[in-house]
């Protein structure tokens, strides 16, 4: 239905001069007298009417809830009661939001575009048209078996169908919520409460049991199993010895290092020291453990031997005691913690004699090493020789005494023997075999290129005081080291006839291309035949060739072939 507003009218109305003042769903205010509003009126009260006739109006027990505001959004009106609900009177309102749990669900009208609504019916002035209600063409009304469907309030179209229509989603969700609502506050039964009492009192028992338990102990096996597999353990009921024992005897069958470490640690905190010791040192397995636990927990390494000399290990606790003493860096430090070492755990044990005796050596070794390099250091930093033409690459401290022993003569080859830093001192205070001095001796001159010291480091005196050139090392090894610091070619070749075997020596000759020393081999083997052959292999017009040829004319030699 279509209004038309004429706009002196319209202009009149809504500046409040002559608007009706009244409530547009009183069933008192006659609707001729009211204009627009009153044809609504009219038409909302010919929809109700027509679906009291079908069957679906109001029951007489329902109630509304009507919240009225005005245009600006404030409340004018509240109030719950049944069938229609009324704004306040002499309210200012243009339009009238109304919340209603049930009624129309939707209605549209096609000439002022009313829409009326069960939660909230609202006009708008610009548009000549009541909005805020479902935007459903045509409204659907819902019974269990019934529904009405109409068009516009203009035009009275009933239709009823014997099957349900969809409700409409704010009524459905609404249904749907109060539904789950009612379902989730079932009071609870008499079953259910005895079941949740049967439960509270099982959970008590439980508890007190727990307590109980705690100073219960379970059997070892049970326990060292729960230790190794990681689980809840208590070793606090296990009190008497004789349960530590048993408990610690169980770990060390299972070969477990953690289940035995546990154990011992417990036993370390609730025993006498006496007891304890006594007791561990009847177990090496444990004891092992225990000692790998403070060597690396334990800070102070006196502590750490001592606890192993409790435990009646004691050349195990000065080999440990010895390590730490070595650590330092300093000389002088280490010096003295050596000294300590050896008075306190080496020099008093009579089964470490031999170790004492060694470590003994190494003190006067670092005693002369720091002799030596303050001497070294200071000439060197004053640029004398022999540093000058040689200079050190790193100082003498901590070295071994074959290291020093080589220093030595490398840097004070000829000093006399009482000086400390002379390698005749060395090899006196330190005993050492002349097969050892000479080796080192000769690999020291050699690497300095003084080939003049070689000689004499070989030559010795029988007993008629006659020197001849003898060593106790084989003149093999002494050929080698002259090699491999690129000995002139006489050197190599007199050292080279000093080998006693005559194939070694041509072996080594024709190896190093020494070809005198194979030819006056042959010579005095008598062997013409290989002279002969060798020939081919000499150059030719060199001294060597011109020799093999003066032999070979010589008639007055006597070849064997």
């Amino acid at each position: 239905m279509a209004v038309n507003f004429d706009e002196d009218e319209d202009d009149e109305y809504w500046s409040g001069r002559s608007r009706p003042k009244a409530n547009l769903f009183d069933d008192d205010v006659k609707v001729d007298s009211r204009g627009m509003f009153g044809a609504i009126k009219k038409e909302a009260q010919s929809f109700d009417d027509h679906l009291t006739a079908l069957g679906l109006g109001r029951e007489e027990d329902e109630t509304d809830d009507t919240i009225t505001t005005d245009w600006k959004g404030n409340v004018v009106n509240e109030m719950s009661s049944k069938g229609s609900s009324y704004p306040k009177a002499g309210s200012q309102s243009h339009p009238a939001l109304m919340t209603s749990s049930s009624g129309i669900q939707s209605a549209r009208g096609t000439g002022g575009n009313v829409r009326i609504s069960s939660s909230s019916v609202s006009y708008n002035k610009d548009s000549s048209s009541m909005s805020g209600f479902s935007d459903n063409l045509r409204p659907n009304f819902n019974t269990h078996t019934r529904s009405a469907s109409f068009g516009t309030l203009g035009e009275k179209r009933p239709t009823v169908s014997n099957h349900s229509t969809p409700v409409s989603s704010n009524s459905a969700s609404s249904t749907s919520l109060e539904e789950a609502v009612r379902r989730e506050m079932k009071t609870p039964t008499n079953t259910d409460m005895a079941k949740l009492q049967a439960e509270i009192q099982s959970l008590n028992r439980k508890l007190k049991s727990a307590e109980k338990s705690r100073w219960a102990p379970l059997s070892v096996a049970d326990t060292v199993t729960r230790i190794i597999l990681g689980d809840r353990y208590s070793l606090e009921p296990y009190r008497s010895l004789k349960d530590k024992l048993a408990l610690l005897d169980a770990a060390v069958g299972n070969h477990d290092g953690n289940a035995i470490l546990v154990v011992v640690l417990f036993m370390r905190k609730t025993l006498s020291k006496t007891v304890f010791y006594e007791q561990l040192s009847k177990r090496p397995e444990a004891a092992n453990q225990y000692i790998a636990y403070i060597k690396m927990h334990h800070e102070k390494r006196d502590s750490v031997a001592t606890e192993m000399g409790h435990l009646c290990r004691l050349e195990e606790a000065a080999m440990w005691r010895y390590g730490t003493a070595n650590l330092s860096s300093i000389p002088h430090a280490r010096l003295k913690n050596l000294m300590e070492c050896h008075g306190m755990w080496f020099e008093r044990n009579p089964n470490l004699t031999e170790e004492a005796t060694s470590m003994k050596e190494q003190i006067e070794l670092l005693n002369k090493q720091l002799l030596v390099e303050a001497t070294d250091d200071k000439n060197e930093r004053e640029g004398r020789s022999p540093f000058k033409e040689m200079p050190r690459k790193a100082n003498l401290y901590f070295q071994p005494l074959t290291t020093t022993l080589f220093y030595c003569s490398k840097y004070h080859y000829g000093e006399s023997e009482d000086y400390p830093s002379s390698p005749l001192h060395l090899k006196r205070e330190f005993q050492l075999s002349e097969k050892h001095y000479l080796l080192v001796a000769l690999r020291a001159r050699s690497m300095v290129k003084k080939w003049d010291d070689l000689e004499p480091l070989l030559t010795s005196k029988n007993w008629r005081g006659k020197a001849r050139i003898k060593s106790v090392v084989k003149f093999e090894q002494v050929v080698n080291i002259l090699v491999q610091n690129k000995a002139p070619p006489g050197i190599i070749d007199k050292f080279l006839r000093l080998v006693e075997d005559e194939e070694t020596r041509m072996d080594m000759a024709r190896k190093h291309k020494q070809h005198e020393v194979i030819i006056d081999t042959l010579f005095q083997m008598k062997d013409r035949q290989r002279l002969v052959e060798y020939q081919r292999h000499v150059p030719h017009r060199t001294d060597a060739a011109r020799h093999i040829e003066d032999l070979l004319r010589n008639s007055g030699i006597k070849w064997k072939n």
